[in-house]
């Protein structure tokens, strides 16, 4: 920029190239991207360019301060006027001539302590408010100055009303996004931790734990040293449910994780320094099963010192609702690389070596070994029964409906499996299940689950009762290369409409080969079946898959759902998945809702639907027709 020295009025040449350079100038000042963000930068500019147009001794801009609405001195030239031009100011304002040039909205003459020298003022100030005041002690009279010039300074004063305005907007989007961005990567390292831990205890999860052996193992083979996982168990956990309900199981979890814990932080339990206890990972596997993993091990003694602390501290009775309750616990132990090299076979064989502990009477641990016979006696004769389970229709689906939160009615149901006995004994999916998956019965068993469910529906369908209804589909299922087909053909022989399918995939499942999965998925969604990631949440799932995958709806996990109320992480987990979700464009289904606060504020985020023991428990096809014939009760 060239001096800042008025142009004589005589000179048209130096005046017009005044004119375009004030007009350029402005330009850039809207288009440099640094310029525009900087009000101190925009304010100096200014009153250069008015200083180039008219001859001032002194002058400044002054800005609103938001605080308390007055007008403070922002910028001025020269530096050493400060407190002449503060002076004058105050004068202005005391007088009221401040405040009648503002609603001037032009420039305006003020009289001085020296008639030569009037204050000349401009507002500055847009269509939606006032952004601040041009203040300058002129070197000549106000008569004196040309239309021109005065043209020019509310030409100035004018786009620097407009540039303070696009600064304070922008600075205030961006500090909106980097507040939107801090909320964002909160939630998501939430989620994350979420997905690597357990939400009751905080443990490492089985998911986490499982990639800590594939450390262990990596580790091992580098510096050929051994390592042991331990399984724990609760022996009759499910009598502390039944007796005392689940929240009281639950605070018994809580409990066992926190003396777990302290074990491993205030003890010498492998004959190591507390500050190398970091050699031994606790985690919870789910249910009432623990888990621990101790490296770098010298001998067998150091695997007994730590059991026999666990038994000890365990051995302490629990303080649960007033009542004192005693538990024990069944450890079973695989070493690697005695019993396998293989993060899978040191789970399954230390859960044999556990199952072979409660067999000798609970309260004890038990090393594997060959000897053990790889599945226990209970779990062979499951496995035998299940073989003719299906030949001999003892299995049955029950459903539990779907509530949409907006129209408080049932669209639709989940189906899901009951293994009924001829002797009319049932055994609980829990028990079952496991062991049609390690066999791999479960495809088998499922194929006949698709095909019923498909068949009930359309029996509903053909009663004039349209209800759309999900199906579980397992890992071994998935990985079925005849999966589409037997789709189809559920499809095909009940002729139900596809739209009235969902077929539920766990996170973890579809994870397992993400490029194969795509592809599998697009293919059952291009049948018109719909698509939803069962228990949301508890597997590790990556976010940058979810929008690749051709998936419709998220189910939230019951862990998450279950204390909304006096949980705050899990409310704050729930309020991301449902947000997330959103952002996707998916559906969202809260499950193992069981209160009316949770239905309250599950309906403030939007989720479209929930499942749970609030409205019913899972019922056969003949009551769930019944539950659909009559009013549902509203919450």
């Amino acid at each position: 920029m060239k001096p800042s020295t008025p142009i004589p009025d005589n000179d048209l040449q130096q005046w017009h190239e005044l004119t375009l350079e004030l007009l350029t100038a402005m330009g850039d000042m809207y288009g440099s991207p640094n310029q525009c963000r900087d009000i101190n930068s925009i304010l100096s500019t200014s009153l250069d360019h008015i200083k180039r147009t008219i001859n001032f001794k002194t002058l400044a801009i002054l800005t609103i301060d938001e605080k308390d609405a007055s007008f403070k001195l922002a910028n001025w030239k020269p530096a050493s006027h400060q407190k002449q031009l503060q002076h004058q100011v105050d004068l202005l304002i005391e007088s009221g001539k401040f405040a009648w040039a503002i609603q001037q909205n032009r420039p305006v003459a003020i009289e001085s302590e020296k008639s030569s020298e009037p204050i000349i003022m401009h507002v500055l100030t847009t269509k939606t408010r006032v952004r601040g005041m041009f203040v300058g002690i002129s070197a000549v009279p106000f008569e004196q100055l040309s239309a021109t010039r005065l043209n020019l300074l509310s030409i100035i004063s004018h786009n620097c009303a407009h540039a303070l305005e696009s600064a304070t907007l922008y600075n205030l989007i961006q500090q909106q996004n980097r507040s939107l961005s801090d909320v964002v990567d909160r939630r998501n390292q939430e989620l994350e931790y979420r997905m690597g831990h357990d939400s009751l205890t905080g443990l490492p999860n089985r998911m986490l734990f499982q990639d800590r052996i594939e450390q262990a193992i990596s580790n091992a083979r580098r510096h050929k040293t051994k390592f042991a996982v331990l399984l724990l168990d609760i022996d009759l956990f499910s009598r502390i449910n039944e007796s005392m309900g689940h929240r009281v199981g639950d605070e018994l979890l809580k409990a066992i994780a926190n003396r777990l814990n302290n074990i491993l932080r205030n003890s010498d339990t492998v004959g190591r320094p507390a500050n190398e206890m970091s050699q031994i990972t606790i985690s919870r596997l789910g249910g009432d099963e623990f888990s621990l993993l101790i490296t770098d091990l010298e001998k067998v003694d150091n695997i007994i010192s730590v059991v026999r602390r666990i038994f000890e501290v365990i051995s302490t009775p629990f303080s649960l609702q007033g009542q004192e309750v005693f538990i024990t616990l069944s450890i079973g132990i695989a070493l690697f690389p005695t019993d396998s090299e293989e993060t899978g076979a040191l789970l399954q064989k230390s859960d044999v070596a556990m199952h072979h502990a409660k067999e000798e009477g609970r309260n004890n641990y038990q090393f594997y070994s060959e000897d053990i016979s790889s599945i226990s006696h209970q779990h062979l004769v499951i496995e035998s029964q299940l073989r003719h389970a299906v030949e001999n229709r003892e299995f049955k689906l029950f459903y539990q409906p779907k509530i949409d939160l907006k129209t408080q009615s049932i669209i639709g149901a989940e189906a899901l499996i009951r293994w009924i006995k001829s002797d009319g004994s049932i055994i609980p999916p829990f028990d079952f299940i496991p062991i049609a998956e390690n066999s791999g019965q479960i495809v088998k068993i499922g194929e006949w689950v698709l095909q019923d469910a498909c068949r009930q529906a359309k029996v509903w369908l053909d009663m004039g009762i349209e209800q759309k209804i999900a199906v579980n589909l397992s890992a071994q299922q998935f990985k079925d290369k005849q999966l589409l087909n037997k789709i189809e053909s559920a499809l095909s022989q009940s002729q139900l409409p596809p739209s009235l399918l969902e077929l539920e995939i766990t996170e973890s499942t579809i994870m397992q080969n993400s490029d194969r999965t795509i592809s599998t998925l697009q293919a059952i969604h291009d049948l018109g079946v719909s698509l939803s990631i069962d228990d949301f949440g508890t597997g590790y799932s990556s976010l940058s898959y979810l929008k690749r995958f051709p998936i419709d709806t998220l189910k939230i996990d019951r862990s998450f759902v279950k204390d909304l109320e006096h949980d705050q992480n899990d409310a704050a987990i729930v309020t991301a998945i449902i947000a997330l979700a959103h952002s996707l464009h998916l559906n969202v289904v809260a499950e193992g809702v069981e209160e009316v606060v949770q239905v309250a504020f599950l309906r403030k985020l939007n989720c479209e639907m929930i499942q749970g023991f609030l409205y019913s428990k899972p019922l056969p096809a003949d009551e769930y027709l019944a539950l659909l014939k009559r009013p549902i009760k509203k919450h």
